[in-house]
Order: structure tokens, then sequence, then C-alpha cells
């Protein structure tokens, strides 16, 4: 009996157990605490995150050195500042000469050779306010106290470029006393403002080290073209002119002494076009009347395009200028 007993309980042990349906409230049960789970797994993934983030930013900020200025010194005075910095860590800027002076003069200063004296232009004070990769500076300086003005009272600004093989050269201005160079790019054009003719109005200017400029003017007397060769104040100017005054001695000697270019005004002078391109790629100035020639009534006339094919083939920049009481 014991047998049958013991056989009966092994068969109610192996028989397979049909399970009923689990009811909506079971289902909903098991769903919560299935997302109880998800939900304690996600906190813990948070923290660990939050506690590596942390982690993560002590190391960035203990490896962050702090900044640490460098005195660049002064050129023998008490006060100096820094106003430019290239990609090669060269500084420029300007310092007092002495303690208690006023004189203050541009400075170059790089790691190997500490701050250089950039001098001026024969004045007192100089001031540089950009350098280049190339460790090409512009800036500014006074020159000799009656330079441009005729009063020795008074000294002037002149815009400089200064290199270490060429040193301080002076950029002239637009016809007026002063200029002032404010920028300069890596193919060492310098930009900045310079006073026109009269000193009445300062205007921009695109200044080039291996190129020229065109200087456009209005042209209403004879003489106007002459009268701008000797207001700018550079030496490399040239000048296109009429054919028909070549046939004229004075005119033709004069033209050897100014560079004059002799054009023809009613046909393409491709001759004259390849010279003109030549010439400002050497570095000289174009002079040009855009109106081809005198304005019988004092007002502007109608430009001809040889400025704009100039200025659109050399990529020289344009400098307008005005003549007035011819």
């Amino acid at each position: 009996m014991r047998q049958g007993k013991r056989a009966r309980s092994l068969i109610l042990m192996t028989a397979p157990v049909r399970r009923s349906r689990p009811s909506d409230e079971a289902r909903s049960a098991r769903g919560a605490i299935a997302r109880l789970r998800v939900m304690r797994a996600g906190g813990r993934t948070l923290v660990l995150l939050a506690v590596l983030l942390a982690a993560l930013a002590g190391n960035a900020r203990a490896a962050t050195a702090p900044f640490i200025p460098i005195d660049l010194g002064t050129l023998g005075g008490s006060d100096s500042a820094a106003l430019a910095v290239n990609a090669r860590g060269q500084v420029v800027g300007y310092s007092s000469m002495t303690r208690y002076g006023a004189e203050t003069h541009a400075f170059f200063w790089t790691q190997a050779g500490g701050m250089i004296d950039l001098g001026t232009l024969g004045g007192m004070n100089s001031l540089a306010e950009a350098v280049n990769d190339r460790g090409q500076v512009v800036g500014w300086s006074d020159t000799p106290a009656d330079t441009g003005v005729g009063v020795a009272c008074c000294s002037v600004s002149r815009a400089f470029s200064w290199t270490q093989a060429g040193g301080m050269l002076d950029l002239g201005t637009l016809g007026g006393s002063s200029s002032t160079a404010l920028a300069v790019n890596a193919s060492g054009q310098v930009v900045g403002y310079a006073d026109a003719v009269g000193n009445a109005a300062s205007h921009a200017f695109s200044w080039t080290l291996t190129g020229g400029m065109i200087i456009a003017s209005n042209h209403i007397g004879i003489l106007d073209i002459i009268l701008v060769y000797f207001a700018i104040d550079r030496t490399d100017l040239f000048i296109p002119v009429a054919e028909k005054f070549e046939k004229i001695g004075w005119i033709r000697w004069l033209g050897k002494q100014l560079n004059f270019l002799f054009v023809d005004r009613f046909n393409p002078d491709l001759k004259a076009l390849r010279k003109m391109m030549s010439l400002m790629e050497e570095g000289k100035c174009l002079v040009i009347a855009p109106e081809g020639t005198r304005s019988r009534t004092g007002s502007l006339n109608e430009g001809k395009p040889g400025v704009t094919y100039l200025a659109a083939r050399s990529g020289f920049p344009v400098v307008p200028v005005a003549i007035t009481g011819t």
C-alpha cells in the first residue's frame, strides 16, 4: 500500500500541470515590478555616468596650466604696451624711452631677441600697430618738425612699413601732411588712412610693398596731372598723356623728366596698356584721369573704362584724388 501511495505521488509530481491564464491585475503587477527594476538599473547607470564625468572634469582642471603673463619689458622707460602679435609669436607695440620722458618708440619683440627699438622717421615718437607672419611691421612715426607743413613747431606723423632687411620706410600720404598704417596682410599689403590734398579730409589708402597703385584724378585744367605729381609724396609716378602732345618739343622734354607715357586716346592702345601693367608690377604708381580729357564746365565728365580695366587686370588699389581751383 505504501508502494501504491508512493507511485501515485510520483505520478502526481510528474504529470503536466495546467496553468490558468493570468488575470489583468496580475499582469499589471508584474509589469510594474519589471518597470521598477529597469528604473533602478537606469538610475544606477545615470549615477555611474555622473561620477565618471565629474572625474574627467577634475582631471581636465588639474591638467590645465594657469595663465602666466610674460613681462616683455621696456626700451628703458617706465611704460610699454603690446598692440599686436602674429602667428609666430612676434609682438609689436610701443614703449617709453625714459622714465619720465614723453618720447615713445615702436618696438618689435621676439622670444629669442627680446625687444628691439624700431626708431622713427626723424621725429620724437613712433608706434607699431600691426605685424604679419613675415615680420613686416606697420604703424606711424613722427617726422622732422617742418616736414610737410613748413612750420618748425609742428611735427606730422607718417605711415611706415618696417622690415629687418630694409628698416623703416615712409609710405607717404595722399597729398596731405599725415598718414597712419593700421594693418598689413600676409602679402605685404598695407591699409590705413591719410590726409588728402589740402588736409581737409582723410581717406582710406591701400599700399603694396611689391606693387603700385592707381591714382585717379579729375581733370579740369591743363596742369592738373602735373600738380598731382608734385602733391603726391612719391618719386616713382608715371602719367599717361595724349599722343598729340608728343609732337610738342617742350612737352616731350617734360615727359622725359616726369615719366610721361604717350597713348592713343581714340583707339585700343594695347602696347601702352601692357607698358602700364609692367610699370605697376615694378612698384611704380600710375596717375591717370579717368575722364580722358579736360572738363570744359568744371564738373566731372563721364569716365572712360580704361581705369576699371587696369584695376581689374592688375589687382592694384585705386586711390581717388580731387583737384579744385585750377
